[in-house]
């Protein structure tokens, strides 16, 4: 009876735990650089370029000309074909990889909290010891059992050496599978599991829908494009691979309008691409200073 109380409430802390990864998941990919009032997030443009909140703190500190210099050398390393121009292609490519940087970074600052005797690697133990901590409240221990063990199920994917133990880089893939194609599959098959009631592999509407159905008219007429739009084959129902765009979409559509945001703002010759010039000349858009600064922090006092 012990036991199986544990096993409820290690399950409850992994559900709980699961549930919140899930809404952060890919959270730069519902980020805008306008927020829902329409005031310009300039956090979200300088992160972009930058790859982590730590360089745009340290950016937001700089002298503006060290900024520039800085900001030279970023766009030596986006000019990839070294014509001395970047594209929206080659600012989408840079910034899929700050998008990288900044879950991989996510994962090492909680990397530590998991891996309790410091080996330099979290076992499935270690994992869900550190999540049991926690406060759960949760009645249905059948619904607990199946995703804990979709949890082991991915925990296992992300453990590419097989050796029980994930390493940093194994970890922020079990943490953000969405940015490891290795992952996906496994995240698809979670899913499934969890919705394709009528177990026959494919989900229908009223299986994507899920606990949403009762939603009204307008949200209902919306998921029934959205649905649509992954049903490429139009047979009604979602295979895996339909599957796949809708559980771990990417982050280029993000990525790409965010470039089309600062080419738009950067583009003073209305070429389509960008020179050294006309980025740091708008240094403080793509990466920030102390100008930068010094400019909010006095519009806030106003």
């Amino acid at each position: 009876m012990k036991g199986s109380l544990i096993l409820a409430l290690l399950v409850g802390v992994i559900v709980l735990v699961s549930g919140k990864a899930k809404m952060e998941q890919g959270e730069h990919v519902k980020e805008s650089h306008y927020s829902e009032s329409g005031e310009h997030n300039e956090a979200f443009d300088h992160q972009s370029i930058l790859g982590s909140k730590d360089e745009e703190d340290e950016f937001a500190n700089l002298p503006p000309e060290e900024a520039k210099k800085r900001l030279e050398v970023i766009f030596g390393k986006m000019d990839k074909d070294n014509d001395k121009f970047v594209t929206k292609d080659e600012i989408t490519a840079w910034i899929m990889k700050s998008y990288i940087q900044m879950d991989y970074d996510e994962a090492k600052s909680s990397f530590e909290d998991y891996d309790k005797d410091k080996d330099g690697k979290i076992t499935w133990t270690e994992y869900v010891t550190k999540l049991s901590g926690d406060e759960v409240n949760q009645e249905d221990t059948d619904a607990l059992k199946e995703t804990l063990e979709g949890d082991k199920l991915k925990f296992d994917v992300a453990d590419v050496d097989k050796d029980g133990g994930l390493t940093l880089e194994e970890y922020a893939a079990f943490q953000y599978p969405y940015d490891f194609e290795h992952m996906h599959q496994v995240e698809v098959d979670m899913t499934l599991q969890q919705m394709d009631n009528d177990k026959d592999g494919f989900l229908s509407f009223k299986e994507f829908m899920g606990e949403v159905s009762t939603a009204d008219e307008k949200d209902q007429i919306a998921n029934k494009e959205n649905f649509e739009e992954y049903d490429k084959d139009k047979d009604g129902k979602l295979d895996k691979k339909e599957m796949e765009a809708w559980i771990v979409p990417g982050n280029d559509d993000s990525a790409a309008d965010e470039a089309g945001h600062l080419i738009e703002e950067s583009d003073t010759n209305g070429d389509g691409k960008l020179s050294k010039d006309e980025v740091v000349t708008k240094h403080e858009l793509w990466v920030g200073s102390s100008a930068t600064s010094y400019g909010k922090g006095l519009h806030d006092e106003l």
